[in-house]
């Protein structure tokens, strides 16, 4: 910041929007769970901005005092879409100087402007796995992303959708794999369901619970990281996508189940089809891993992972 103003040369952080339109599918969770791990585990300095009224993940982490995390929370109290739009969007602006990540904890209304996602990096969201949430989900991306990217020119943030109350026999299937979207997101390894987890609040950290919902949680942060790095690269062909060449996204890995999405990738999975026809230069499948694992200096042994997967258009 320089005399108040926004210095446009300092360094962006990776901002990341967690939304929802409701409660109950763990948004609070992940934003205060993730904002902590960025700092305390990954030495990141981080901001959580919470523009919940409930401010419940700002609460959680006030009471904890996470290592290189600021908390915040900001409301904006006109609703009138366009004042709310340029409050918030002043907000998240002012507020991101001297940060590596930048978390907006967020509950989605309709009386919101959905130029406001265009502030950000990633949108994540959180959603329970019933085939009826999801499709709620897919109406919610595609009215609001369709809205600015005309207006955005390229600038609309990668999706990133989270299945989240995950319980055992949600795991014996793929409930994404009965849908076809239109339009392309990563599917976040998905978080069980955990009554301990409820009891962590302003206690402790999901991810340093009980063994499964540990190694859940730090999968999906992890995830969350590996997401942002291609988002952020500048270098990278796989991050320039031009979305009007995806289409009847389906997803491959049905047979085996959500387990496969956490077992079988090592972090993330992928959701897009290209037209073949409309994509030019197109690169050859071992290019495009070549590329990615320099971005994110994979090793070679990670042929089998989710780059595999990310690159076979």
């Amino acid at each position: 910041m320089i005399g108040g103003k926004i210095n446009l040369k300092e360094k962006s952080p990776l901002k990341i929007l967690v939304v929802s339109q409701k409660g109950g599918v763990g948004k609070s969770t992940l934003s205060a769970n993730f904002s902590a791990y960025c700092g305390g585990v990954k030495k990141k300095k981080s901001l959580l901005l919470d523009c919940d009224p409930h401010a419940s993940a700002s609460s959680w982490l006030k009471a904890l005092k996470p290592k290189n995390v600021d908390i915040k929370h900001h409301l904006v109290d006109d609703f009138t879409a366009q004042r709310w739009f340029i409050g918030m969007r002043n907000i998240v602006r002012k507020n991101q100087s001297g940060y590596e990540i930048l978390v907006c904890d967020l509950t989605w209304t309709k009386s919101m402007n959905s130029e406001f996602v265009g502030e950000f990096d990633l949108l994540i969201i959180p959603t329970s796995v019933s085939l009826i949430e999801i499709e709620a989900t897919s109406l919610f991306i595609k009215e609001n992303l369709n809205k600015i990217s005309g207006k955005l020119k390229g600038r609309t943030p990668d999706v990133l959708i989270c299945p989240s109350q995950v319980i055992d026999e949600d795991l014996k299937h793929n409930p994404f794999d009965s849908k076809t979207f239109d339009f392309p997101f990563f599917l976040l390894p998905p978080i069980p369901s955990d009554p301990e987890v409820r009891q962590l609040f302003e206690k402790g950290y999901a991810f340093e619970s009980g063994k499964k919902t540990k190694a859940s949680f730090i999968k999906t942060f992890n995830a969350i990281l590996q997401a942002g790095q291609l988002k952020k690269s500048k270098n990278s062909e796989l991050s320039n996508y031009n979305s009007a060449e995806v289409a009847n996204v389906k997803f491959d890995n049905g047979k085996n189940g959500m387990n496969g999405v956490g077992e079988q990738l090592s972090e993330i999975e992928i959701y897009k089809t290209i037209r073949s026809k409309s994509y030019k230069n197109k690169l050859t499948a071992e290019q495009k891993i070549l590329k990615v694992k320099k971005i994110l200096n994979q090793n070679k042994k990670d042929k089998s992972s989710w780059f595999r997967r990310l690159v076979s258009w």
